[in-house]
């Protein structure tokens, strides 16, 4: 077969035409197959995107709507035009400029509210202006005649200050008559307050209390709110009680003349029995030795009445003190095992004056209920102040109080 780089014909035939390697007859038809056959009126075109200057038709749709509906639809949706003669009502207007021959403000002519608002308006002020008013607030006001209600303001302050006296300088105070005064001064009586001793010949009241100085010779430790730190355990256990009053512990002091039982409160007089001694609450010893077994708690209510809230710890015959002069209560917890340590939880440490009040109905005076466990707890009182010996830290001391750092400390 012959091979032609070019070939210039106005026609060619033949019966086997080849377009490089294909028969040009399939090729034709291909291309046929791919184009759009002519359009005309009959032809419904789908297409992507039709552009076109002007498009015709009787009915052309937009989605599925007729297109003169669409139109119709916006055209009814529409303001009409505004005109001079037009109503418009509306939420909001904007407009750098309005003008008319009859502007409403509500249902009143604009007019006719500016000059309303004008007449209410105060005139300017100006230097020839007589004003009268409620109040004037001004930084400064000057003028040549200041009035104050009907008298000059000038005046005024002469006279205020005609009337002051100078101000008096160190050393500038003289007194004309001093005889004796020294002495009426030295005879006076010092302030008086609850901690003064009055000594004096009369005494004038429209009522007179007297007060007699509280006395205890009693010391209860119970559960006065039947709480524990414990479920359902009421046992009082613990390693030592201290009362410290003029910087000596005077349960441990006088404890061969204590006496003490745990009793249960509803009778008190009956001495229920213990594990540990009731001596043991105040012998300066903060353990308990049986044979070769050491216990960390000194002293031990009865478990035969465990859960009893009733359970108390009576410790009677203190020498008789002052409530006054207690500097301090201690209370050393027992701390071998927490789970018994929070058995102080709900004891309060209350005093009472046998002598006078044997069936302890007259509590004297009480330390809050312990809301919390601690090893070691401290209660002050009025005469903490006192107390000059010195506080210390660990371990236990039978000699110094201990510091609020070491101790749970309580103001009473």
């Amino acid at each position: 077969m012959r091979v032609f780089a070019k070939v210039k014909k106005s026609s060619i035939t033949g019966t086997n035409l080849v377009y490089e390697t294909t028969d040009v007859e399939t090729v034709i038809t291909a291309l046929q197959d791919d184009k759009q056959d002519n359009i005309i009126l009959t032809t419904n075109l789908t297409c992507n995107t039709l552009n076109a200057t002007t498009i015709t038709g009787t009915n052309l749709e937009y989605g599925t709507t007729d297109v003169e509906t669409v139109i119709t639809a916006l055209q009814d949706d529409k303001q009409d035009n505004i005109n001079s003669t037009t109503d418009l009502t509306c939420n909001t207007l904007n407009a750098t400029t309005i003008t008319g021959t009859s502007i409403l403000y509500g249902t009143t002519d604009v007019e006719t509210v500016i000059t309303a608002l004008q007449d209410d308006k105060q005139d300017n002020i100006i230097s020839t202006t007589d004003l009268t008013c409620n109040t004037l607030n001004a930084t400064i006001i000057t003028g040549a005649s200041l009035v104050y209600g009907t008298t000059d303001v000038e005046t005024s302050i002469t006279a205020l200050q005609d009337d002051k006296q100078d101000e008096i300088q160190d050393g500038g105070l003289t007194i004309a008559k001093t005889s004796g005064l020294q002495t009426e001064l030295d005879a006076k009586q010092e302030i008086i307050n609850e901690d003064t001793y009055l000594s004096c010949k009369r005494v004038s009241a429209n009522q007179l209390v007297a007060f007699q100085t509280q006395v205890f010779d009693t010391i209860v430790l119970r559960r006065p709110t039947g709480v524990s730190g414990r479920s359902n355990d009421f046992v009082i256990s613990f390693q030592e009680l201290q009362c410290w009053v003029n910087g000596v512990n005077i349960l441990a002091s006088n404890a061969v003349d204590l006496v003490s039982l745990y009793a249960l409160w509803t009778d008190k007089g009956v001495d229920i029995g213990e594990v540990r001694p009731s001596s043991g609450a105040y012998n300066n010893e903060f353990s308990y030795t049986f044979g070769s077994v050491v216990y960390e708690y000194a002293t031990h209510s009865p478990i035969s009445y465990k859960k009893n809230i009733q359970v108390a710890l009576i410790i009677k015959q203190i020498p008789p003190t002052e409530i006054n002069a207690i500097q301090s209560l201690v209370l050393y917890n027992r701390t071998a095992d927490p789970a018994y340590n929070v058995r102080t939880e709900g004891l309060a440490i209350e005093f009472y004056n046998e002598t006078n009040d044997s069936t302890f109905s007259n509590n004297l005076i009480s330390t809050n209920v312990i809301s919390s466990s601690s090893d070691v707890y401290r209660f002050d009182f009025k005469s903490i102040d006192s107390y000059t010996s010195g506080f210390v830290g660990a371990p236990h001391s039978t000699t110094n109080i201990p510091n609020d750092t070491y101790a749970l400390k309580e103001v009473n």
